[in-house]
């Protein structure tokens, strides 16, 4: 979950790499049943995506597109 919200986070601000992530995580609750996680990154615009894998950039260019396409339609919410 983590990965995926900090991955729409990106795509939101225009970005579209994430890079120094880091994960932390702990067991809350009375029992230690739980357990909270945190993720942190930086948000970057990668300009020459030419140097990625193609497999690589089509899913950039698919995220980007679906992300655009949801953006539009909340505007009829």
């Amino acid at each position: 979950m983590c990965f995926a919200q900090i991955r729409i986070q990106t795509l939101n601000l225009g970005g579209n790499a994430v890079i120094a992530t880091d994960i932390d995580f702990s067991e809350v609750g009375a029992a230690k049943g739980m357990l909270m996680v945190c993720m942190a990154g930086t948000a970057i615009k990668l300009n020459n995506t030419d140097i990625l894998e193609k497999e690589k950039t089509e899913i950039l260019d698919k995220l980007s597109y679906a992300n655009q396409r949801l953006k539009e339609l909340s505007k009829f919410d």
